[in-house]
């Protein structure tokens, strides 16, 4: 798995062009130590077509058939080569400097195995307006401190778009697949066990842009 530091993965369904951009996007970062995987199960032929012009190193689009989210996200796991890898929603927004800048942060903490991942800022897009958000004390080498801040964090659970230790990150996943049934606070058991494994390292950037004004409504989310 050699000097691979990052795998962005996009398990990607929708075929508008907005999801496309995104994966453009996302292209556009691939070097020598930060791979991009994207797996397309929308069905999609114009969708196809136009990521077929897509010809980067370290860049690796699959289309597959239709499946369900969860195998999408199963599979493309299992692809990654970095010791870390950062799973990214084809209807959210990344920031390229962030994301360029994530390699030379991870090669610094490659062999600190009390760092679970990476944290950075977020924008989170809200039908009625934005907002900037992160996380105090999570950064902490005190296990207490770090899951009591996230437990008292109200607001939508950007944490779990954070470049995560491969290994960890497979454990984990693993562990909340064995459950008998899967429930939408699965991605909270998931950044509670990553803290409790180990800090996060802080990246001084905007990192990540979670839009959920489509369903921040009570009445729309339960739909």
């Amino acid at each position: 798995r050699g000097n691979m530091q990052l795998s962005i993965l996009i398990p990607s369904h929708r075929g508008d062009l907005l999801a496309c951009s995104r994966i453009f996007q996302a292209c556009s970062w691939a070097g020598p130590n930060l791979e991009v995987i994207v797996r397309d199960n929308s069905g999609n032929a114009f969708k196809r077509s136009l990521l077929a012009h897509i010809k980067r190193d370290h860049c690796n689009i699959i289309h597959v058939e239709p499946c369900t989210a969860l195998e999408n996200h199963t599979e493309i796991v299992r692809l990654a080569k970095g010791n870390y890898i950062y799973v990214i929603a084809d209807d959210d927004f990344a920031f390229d400097r962030a994301i360029t800048s994530l390699p030379s942060l991870l090669d610094r903490h490659v062999n600190d195995r009390s760092v679970a991942g990476i944290i950075g800022t977020y924008v989170v897009e809200h039908s009625n307006g934005s907002t900037i958000v992160g996380y105090d004390n999570v950064d902490s080498e005190d296990v207490t401190a770090r899951v009591s801040s996230y437990l008292a964090y109200q607001g939508v659970n950007v944490l779990y778009y954070s470049p995560i230790r491969r290994d960890l990150s497979q454990r984990i996943f693993a562990f909340t697949g064995a459950m008998p049934f899967r429930f939408p606070f699965h991605d909270q058991i998931i950044c509670l066990l990553c803290l409790l494994n180990g800090k996060f390292a802080r990246l001084k950037r905007l990192m990540y842009l979670y839009d959920i004004s489509d369903w921040d409504q009570a009445a729309v989310a339960q739909r």
